[in-house]
């Protein structure tokens, strides 16, 4: 038993140096913990998989002066390696962003890598080859839409060397701005990193992939730039006496700032609840491209194809709070109109909170969340 908690113990530590093992010095297999210090250790699992690595340094100094044995030190000394890469790594800040440049002669996008390393000592970053992803959504000005998800590996990216407190930009890709025949066309840019250590002088530290802040970039066609425009006058279209051409829908919608979509759905509701069911149907791509862009969260029950098939598998419309995702509603008038209702109650429910208030707060009407 006690060697099985060691093994369980030390296997995520040591996963960590697939790329370039660490060796410790000294001959022979590696000591093992002494018996009565397996309560610690333990606790000092549990601390690290919960994230409290101050605790962590508390029991493991407490270790130190108790369990001063050659194979709880160097056990000690293995996990104070994981817990430096760790605080070494919280210096770290990666992100993708779009930098464009102008000449007379053309306007340049280049998709870049942002690092900023705190401290006055170079950092190194050397991982496996991470995965660049864009997952792409486009509308063109008939209502016809699509998406993609494509992602591919970075061979060439295998390290990063940063000097303290200094921001690099490392170039990842040259992007176009075309849009093919899309009104609109909104691209989230994300690298995937895997399996990471770092250096930092002549010592290496073990961690956990860094997160690498993703970019988001919104293209629209040339005649529609025109400058951002408020919810109003898609709303007013919407409601109007005379039906509205799907280009007029999709002219004003691609136009509101992906920061008003929330807004936008909040307003368009009611007259979605009042329209007929053919104007709702014309709309439905509209109110696709508003919902995905709202930054709300959504189930997904499945591959759309087999929703396609088994309606079935999308009528539930709310699943453990959360609603599901547009895109299943295609063009069907009533799944939006139903869908719209169920998202105004969902956000005119006051959230559950833990705190004992009086009584006169708990029977204040809820009131719509934003």
């Amino acid at each position: 038993m006690r060697n099985l908690f060691l093994i369980l113990v030390l296997l995520p530590l040591a996963g960590c140096f697939f790329m370039r093992p660490m060796q410790r010095e000294g001959p022979g297999a590696d000591p093992l913990v002494q018996e009565d210090a397996i309560e610690s250790a333990q606790l000092v699992a549990e601390a690290l998989n919960s994230g409290q690595d101050d605790l962590a340094r508390r029991v493991l100094l407490r270790m130190r002066a108790v369990n001063p044995d050659a194979g709880t030190l160097a056990w000690i000394e293995s996990v104070e390696t994981v817990l430096d890469g760790r605080a070494l790594l919280d210096t770290l800040t990666l992100s993708l962003e779009v930098r464009s440049t102008e000449d007379p002669e053309h306007r340049q996008r280049q998709l870049v890598l942002r690092a900023f390393a705190e401290g006055q000592d170079t950092l190194v970053l050397r991982m496996s080859p991470p995965v660049l992803r864009c997952q792409r959504s486009w509308l063109d000005s008939a209502g016809h839409g699509g998406s993609s998800d494509d992602g591919v590996g970075l061979e060439w990216l295998d390290t990063l060397t940063i000097p303290g407190n200094t921001q690099l930009e490392f170039p990842i890709m040259n992007l176009d701005g075309g849009r093919g025949q899309a009104a609109a066309m909104r691209e989230t840019w994300s690298l995937e990193m895997h399996f990471c250590y770092l250096e930092q002088g002549e010592q290496q530290y073990p961690v956990n992939a860094p997160h690498v802040q993703g970019c988001d970039r919104y293209l629209l066609a040339r005649q529609l730039q025109l400058g951002p425009l408020e919810p109003g006058p898609l709303v007013e279209l919407m409601g109007a006496a005379e039906r509205p051409r799907i280009e007029q829908l999709v002219e004003r919608a691609v136009r509101i700032p992906e920061g008003r979509m929330t807004e936008t759905l909040d307003l368009i509701t009611p007259v979605i609840a009042a329209s007929t069911l053919s104007r709702t149907e014309l709309a439905a791509p509209v109110l696709t491209w508003l919902a995905e862009a709202s930054g709300e969260d959504y189930y997904n029950p499945g591959n759309q194809l087999d929703a396609a098939i088994d309606p079935g598998l999308v009528r539930r419309l709310v699943v453990n709070g959360q609603l599901l995702a547009p895109g299943y509603l295609r063009s069907e008038p009533q799944a939006w109109k139903r869908w719209l209702a169920a998202r105004k109650q969902l956000r005119g429910i006051k959230p559950k909170t833990t705190l004992d208030l009086p009584g006169s707060l708990i029977e204040t009407p809820a009131s719509s969340q934003p």
